[in-house]
């Protein structure tokens, strides 16, 4: 429910708490378990298929500092992902 918050359309405060919250989701299942059938943490894979890694990429830009370095944590805790060697 937060993927649809990552953007800028809604204000900076309001992305922060996206960002956060996303965050917080990802940190759950990992904490408690919650895995799909395959051992993965059904929040990451519900967030790579609804384009979740792409909007983050985005936000590593970001002209706030707090948001691009949220971002950029997580992609590389939960993704592996160094945008800055994406990019």
């Amino acid at each position: 429910c937060f993927i649809g918050l990552l953007s800028d359309d809604y204000g900076k405060k309001c992305l922060i708490l996206a960002v956060e919250g996303v965050k917080n989701c990802l940190k759950w299942g990992q904490d408690f378990n919650l895995n799909d059938g395959n051992g993965r943490n059904k929040f990451v894979v519900n967030f790579k298929k609804n384009e979740g890694i792409d909007l983050l990429m985005n936000l590593h830009e970001h002209l706030n500092e707090k948001i691009r370095m949220e971002s950029k944590l997580i992609l590389q805790e939960y993704f592996r992902i160094n945008p800055e060697l994406e990019n």
